[in-house]
């Protein structure tokens, strides 16, 4: 547990340093984490039996940081732009597709369909929801907006750890997780309604724009709900390929995917609602 709680604080440290560096640390350090997040979750499949394709889930990592110079200080990046003629996220993931497909015909001996099917998921899944990290810091305050993805994350995994820990009864669907409770999902809903609310005014509202509180209120419900949804999803692939972690490389806590399955999935929640209130 001491191991859990000061690799867990490090871990948060790091986190919080880089939301508010420059945008270009940022958005590296997020191609950075997909690309070991992709390790991870190519390895789980390989256990299981797949071959994903490495090399198109690494390019697809690589699309996001290259999808994203044209957010840089182009006073700085302008060389770096004019050598990147097609700067366009959407262009970069469908050259990554369009290399599985040429994989899938001149090397048929190798890999199959299903291979492929689990290269796309895991690149999909991984470089798509990391995308809506970068965009979301990308916003106006924007390191100020991310701080919404991370609070919504933390504080629902700990409010229904703590929750189910003490008072948690009634098992919630125990053939994908056995220790998760109802008690818990609430638990864990109703921290996240609370953090995000209480930094949406205390916070945000100064520091970047001021909105009702009762939007920080629906944002605060939507990560506590979705973010549950996302370390769900993470256990059944766990589950279905025989593993308890995705990786090792936080003490205590497992792999990259481990620690952001939730923050990954309310990414492009907390995203689309933001850019909503800025339009308000």
């Amino acid at each position: 547990m001491k191991r859990r709680v000061v690799s867990g604080i490090v871990a948060s440290a790091l986190v919080f340093l880089i939301i508010f560096t420059r945008r270009e640390i940022f958005d590296a350090a997020c191609a950075l984490l997909a690309a070991l997040a992709v390790f991870e979750i190519f390895e789980a499949f390989r256990q299981k039996g797949f071959r994903p394709v490495y090399f198109a889930g690494y390019t697809a990592c690589l699309s996001l940081l290259l999808g994203s110079v044209e957010y840089w200080d182009r006073r700085i990046w302008q060389w770096l732009l004019s050598i990147i003629l097609f700067v366009d996220i959407r262009l970069l993931l469908y050259l990554s597709l369009l290399l599985l497909f040429i994989f899938l015909i001149f090397r048929r001996g190798r890999y199959t369909v299903s291979d492929l099917s689990v290269t796309i998921l895991g690149a999909f899944y991984i470089c798509f929801l990391f995308w809506y990290m970068i965009m979301t810091r990308n916003l106006y305050k924007g390191e100020y907006a991310v701080m919404f993805i991370a609070l919504g994350a933390v504080a629902t995994d700990t409010g229904a750890f703590f929750v189910g820990t003490y008072l948690g009864k009634h098992k919630l669907i125990p053939d994908v997780s056995a220790n998760k409770t109802v008690e818990g999902a609430i638990g864990g809903a109703v921290a996240s309604v609370l953090a995000v609310t209480l930094y949406g005014t205390l916070v945000f509202d100064r520091l970047a724009y001021a909105n009702p509180i009762w939007q920080y209120i629906v944002i605060g419900a939507a990560c506590g709900v979705v973010a549950q949804i996302g370390d769900l999803a993470a256990s059944c692939i766990k589950r279905y390929c025989g593993i308890k972690d995705f990786g090792k490389i936080i003490p205590g806590h497992g792999g990259i995917l481990d620690r952001m399955d939730s923050a990954l999935l309310i990414s492009p929640l907390v995203y689309l609602l933001l850019t909503a209130m800025l339009k308000a």
